[in-house]
C-alpha cells in the first residue's frame, strides 16, 4: 500500500489579497537572487523601525515623566525629553535584543497599566506609613499621659 500524503496548505498567502501574493512573488525573487536593492531596503526598513522605537519610547517615558510630575513636581526636572531620549537610546538594544517592539502600539497598554499600578503602591505606601505615624504618635503619647508627662 502506498500512503497518500496529503499537502500541506500555504499559510503565509492563505490571508493575503492578490496583490499582496504579487508583492511576496516578487520580494522572495528579489531575495532569492540576492538582489542588494532588497537587502539596503531590509537595512533601510530595519533601521527606521529602530529610529521610530527610539522616539515611541522617547514619548512613553517623557509622558510618564509628565503624569507623575502632577503628583510629584520634582519629577519634571527628572524626566526632561534630552534625558528620556538618552534612556531610550540605551534600551532600544535591550528591548531589540529581547524581540520587544513597542512600536506596534500594544506597548503602551502595558506602560499605561504599570503607570496606574506604580501610582496606586505609591499611595498605598503613602496611606500605611501616615497610619502607623499617627498610631505612632497616639501610642506616644498615652505614654507620657501614663508617666504623668502630659495631661489628657
Amino acid at each position: 500500500m502506498s500512503e497518500k500524503t496529503i499537502p500541506e496548505p500555504d499559510v503565509t498567502t492563505a490571508k493575503m489579497s492578490q496583490e499582496q501574493i504579487n508583492d511576496f512573488a516578487e520580494l522572495e525573487s528579489l531575495a532569492a537572487e540576492g538582489s542588494a536593492p532588497a537587502d539596503q531596503a531590509q537595512a533601510a526598513a530595519v533601521e527606521q523601525m529602530a529610529i521610530n522605537q527610539v522616539d515611541e519610547l522617547t514619548g512613553i517615558l517623557f509622558t510618564a515623566g509628565n503624569i507623575l510630575s502632577v503628583k510629584f513636581p520634582s519629577l519634571g526636572k527628572v524626566y526632561v525629553e534630552e534625558r528620556c531620549r538618552k534612556v531610550a537610546e540605551s534600551l532600544n538594544p535591550v528591548f531589540e535584543k529581547l524581540g520587544w517592539n513597542i512600536t506596534g502600539g500594544d506597548f503602551a497598554i502595558y506602560a499605561g497599566a504599570l503607570i496606574a499600578v506604580g501610582m496606586l503602591a505609591k499611595d498605598t505606601k503613602d496611606a500605611i506609613q501616615e497610619d502607623l505615624k499617627a498610631a505612632h504618635i497616639e501610642a506616644e503619647n498615652e505614654a507620657m499621659i501614663a508617666a504623668g508627662l502630659r495631661t489628657a
